[in-house]
């Protein structure tokens, strides 16, 4: 009995000594990223494409361009002043199906676009496309909210040509955006400190220019790319396309390609009027005086105008153009919306009846201009004048600068002692 328990001992002790741990599983490696250019090479390279748009590839670099514009499967995305939709077109392949891209033209373009448009539309990538003929003053008029992106693709400085005001226009692109939407802007560069000089001319735009006024609109720039870069360029030769083709540099011009953001948590851009004051306000009296010296070039001025507010507002605007608004009682936050116009937040809504309103402002007397408050230099001394006509009054006090407000006023001029005032 105890040599088989032994025995039986010994084969159990060897049969567990002879067990084989199986080895720990290998690591799960991370699987290959997707070479994202590659994806959006085999859109461009997509064998149902024009041959008209092929040609054009070499100069806009469409692979580079969609990588640029980080677009996923079911995205909403408006191409804005899209002309014949070269750019839309590649859009609306890279969001699938499953996307929305609305094509956004100026309806004033409509006459030398309807063909290119309507032979774009044939295309079969084109087919769930929506038309948006709205006014670059108002541009997402037909559009959905909460867009994912807004691409601006070398119409910029066109806009600039107009007499649009772009940060109103900007501001409203914020609005549409969901935050953390990007809205895209490229354009052909002018020279550094250029301004808007070139943009009829040679249809280039300051860099620096469209940051300034993007910004100003409430967006944050995150990126910005050199795959149309072309240090080369002289940037004094017209690079819109007719003109470009025409000189055999079609797709040559230096352009700078600017990814901006509305921010994650912001809340909505206040949007100044489009060309007329809002009504339920309005002036019934101005008692104003402006503190003028003609040596220097600005003025300072005070006013009291007494309102008659329909109902309750807590956000008044007036016309104001290059002026400062020091302060107002009732006290207020500026929103600066200028050329064109001044808004006034109060923390408490201005009561509905009859209110004044005091304003205290900064304004410039300009060297150049025959509009607003100007000077003239004339055997060494220096003399300042008023025009307020049509829209003038603006340039030299906050004001409801409309032909339709005929207003009693009374305007005291504060001078040097040595000088003299005339009416």
């Amino acid at each position: 009995m105890n040599r088989r328990a032994l025995l039986l001992a010994c084969v159990l002790f060897a049969c567990k000594h002879e067990e084989v741990k199986a080895p720990p599983p290998a690591a799960a490696q991370p699987a290959p990223k997707p070479d994202a250019h590659a994806a959006w090479k085999a859109v461009v390279d997509a064998p149902d494409r024009s041959q008209s748009d092929r040609d054009l590839d070499a100069g806009r670099h469409p692979a580079e361009l969609l990588e640029f514009l980080d677009l996923k499967p079911g995205m909403k995305v408006c191409d804005m002043g899209a002309g014949g939709g070269y750019t839309t077109e590649l859009i609306a392949r890279a969001v699938g199906p499953s996307g929305t891209v609305f094509m956004q033209n100026d309806p004033s373009w409509l006459g030398f676009l309807q063909k290119p448009i309507q032979d774009r539309l044939e295309h079969a990538a084109m087919k769930d496309v929506r038309r948006a003929e709205a006014p670059f003053a108002d541009p997402m008029l037909t559009m959905e909210k909460d867009l994912d992106e807004v691409v601006l693709n070398t119409i910029y400085h066109d806009i600039a040509n107009t007499p649009v005001d772009r940060v109103r226009m900007n501001r409203i692109i914020f609005n549409v955006l969901q935050p953390g939407g990007a809205y895209v802007v490229i354009d052909s560069s002018a020279e550094d400190g250029s301004g808007l000089r070139d943009t009829s001319t040679l249809h280039r735009i300051d860099e620096a220019v469209v940051k300034a006024e993007v910004l100003k609109a409430g967006f944050k720039l995150v990126a910005e790319a050199n795959f149309l870069r072309n240090p080369q360029d002289a940037r004094d030769w017209n690079s819109s396309p007719p003109a470009a083709t025409k000189a055999g540099k079609r797709g040559q011009s230096d352009r700078f390609a600017l990814r901006f953001v509305r921010p994650e948590g912001s809340t909505a851009q206040v949007v100044p009027p489009a060309l007329r004051l809002p009504s339920g306000v309005s002036p019934k009296h101005v008692t104003a005086e402006l503190s003028i010296d003609p040596s220097q070039t600005t003025l300072e001025g005070k006013e009291t105008i007494d309102l008659q507010v329909d109902a309750p507002v807590q956000l008044l605007w007036l016309n104001a153009d290059g002026l400062q608004i020091l302060d107002t009682n009732p006290a207020s936050t500026v929103v600066d919306a200028q050329p064109g116009f001044v808004g006034l937040q109060f923390a408490a809504p201005l009561p509905a009846g009859a209110t004044p309103l005091q304003i205290h402002w900064k304004g410039k007397i300009s060297n150049t201009d025959t509009d607003g408050c100007f000077r003239q230099q004339e055997g060494g001394e220096w003399y300042a004048m008023t025009h307020f006509e049509p829209i003038g009054e603006r340039r030299a006090m906050p004001s409801f600068d409309e032909p339709s407000y005929k207003i009693p006023w009374k305007i005291s001029l504060r001078v040097r002692k040595a000088d003299a005032a005339f009416f």
